[in-house]
């Protein structure tokens, strides 16, 4: 393999390690936060997506949840790649548009209701 593509390689597998790592931890503290329940609930719910009900009637949640985890770095690292790999197109794009705050726009819209101070706050800010 050549030097450029270990690189490429290494800094897209650190990356969505990275990624993975924090996006687990930010969705284990939110859950217990507010449900104080079992943070690896989340992972297993993330295991059901790929075997369905037999997560509730088999196994260990500590099993479950490991396999859950698996799967989410999966995706971070896929997904790491993806990026990496598109950067230069994704990177024209952001220059053409505020793709920034088109995500928060998107995802803070849904989540509040218009009435709602917060609603208000995220149209500010966003526009």
């Amino acid at each position: 393999m050549s030097a450029s593509k270990q690189l490429f390689t290494d800094a897209a597998l650190k990356a969505g390690i990275i990624a993975g790592t924090l996006d687990a931890t930010a969705a284990s503290i939110q859950y217990y936060l507010l449900t104080e329940k079992n943070p690896a609930l989340v992972f297993k719910y993330v295991a059901s997506a790929a075997f369905g009900n037999q997560v509730n009637t088999s196994g260990t949640l500590l099993g479950w949840a490991a396999v859950g985890l698996v799967f989410h770095f999966l995706i971070a690292i896929t997904f790491s790649f993806l990026f990496f790999l598109n950067f230069k197109y994704i990177k024209k794009g952001i220059a053409q548009l505020d793709f920034g705050r088109c995500c928060i726009w998107f995802v803070c819209m849904g989540s509040y209701e218009p009435d709602s101070s917060s609603y208000q706050f995220w149209q500010a800010l966003c526009f």
